[in-house]
């Protein structure tokens, strides 16, 4: 799924998404890192299904 385009860092995705957060958990819980990250992905999938479904033909 990763292509030629920039892909954001962990940490980029953290400061953007910092409202919804909680930082100082993210760096304390695995539990809750795991969570953060696998949401991450999960968006990441979405945005390209989208992308791919609206493609011009």
């Amino acid at each position: 799924m990763r292509n030629a385009q920039q892909q954001f860092s962990i940490d980029q995705k953290l400061k953007a998404m910092r409202p919804f957060i909680d930082l100082e958990l993210f760096y304390r819980s695995i539990d809750y890192r795991r969570k953060v990250i696998f949401s991450f992905k999960q968006q990441e999938r979405i945005l390209q299904q989208l992308k791919e479904e609206y493609a011009e033909p």
